[in-house]
């Protein structure tokens, strides 16, 4: 363990409670944290975080880049490499410099699963993004870090594999085994809650039909 890496990921578990005053000893989910670390390096295991969230975060990753040059109009700088130091290890999606390790600032990309999760100016950066943003600053010397939400379109396999589950639901086929009017009016409100720039939509497909 002595060449132990932590993910600049992992850092907001690791280090939750410390503002209170915490050591590990209090902190259930940093305990949890190492454990899962400790774990993944003896069994030679690595866990499987992949859920709705993280997958459309990496199906979308490029437009959302694109997306946040544009309102920021700036061509920030796409980073491609794993940056390592003697503790800590991560990898950021943007930066502002002459070169990563001479970046004055770098930006990681979040993109919300819908407009619920999207957060406004009344919400304040949660902790364990604080943590990460940081040791990438750690990582690269960078003076200034940006956590940035962006809200994209769903992917259309996505909203087709939301309207397929909701087939199933109660009430969603009439008597006939026919899509019913509360079908209809559901794969409305998943479109509506998914789909931000229709015609942005349409160009990822060949064809599609809005309803």
């Amino acid at each position: 363990f002595d060449n132990l890496l932590f993910r600049a990921s992992s850092m907001g578990d690791i280090m939750t409670g410390v503002e209170k005053g915490w050591s590990v000893d209090k902190s259930i989910t940093c305990q949890r944290k190492l454990v899962q670390i400790y774990r993944e390096l003896t069994w030679g295991r690595r866990a499987n975080k992949t859920n709705k969230y993280t997958e459309k975060g990496t199906k979308v990753e490029e437009n959302s880049i694109t997306t946040y040059c544009r309102v920021k109009k700036t061509m920030y700088k796409k980073n491609d490499v794993r940056l390592t130091n003697n503790f800590f290890t991560g990898e950021f999606d943007l930066y502002e410099g002459v070169e990563i390790l001479k970046a004055n600032k770098i930006i990681d990309i979040k993109s919300s699963y819908d407009w619920t999760t999207f957060p406004s100016i009344c919400d304040k950066l949660e902790p364990k993004y604080d943590y990460q943003i940081h040791t990438y600053m750690d990582l690269t010397g960078a003076s200034n870090g940006v956590i940035a939400h962006v809200l994209e379109n769903n992917t259309p396999e996505a909203i087709n594999k939301l309207k397929l589950f909701a087939k199933y639901e109660k009430g969603m086929l009439d008597s006939g085994g026919n899509e019913s009017d509360a079908y209809i009016a559901k794969c409305v409100e998943i479109e509506k809650k998914h789909i931000y720039d229709i015609e942005l939509f349409k160009k990822s497909l060949e064809t599609f039909d809005e309803l």
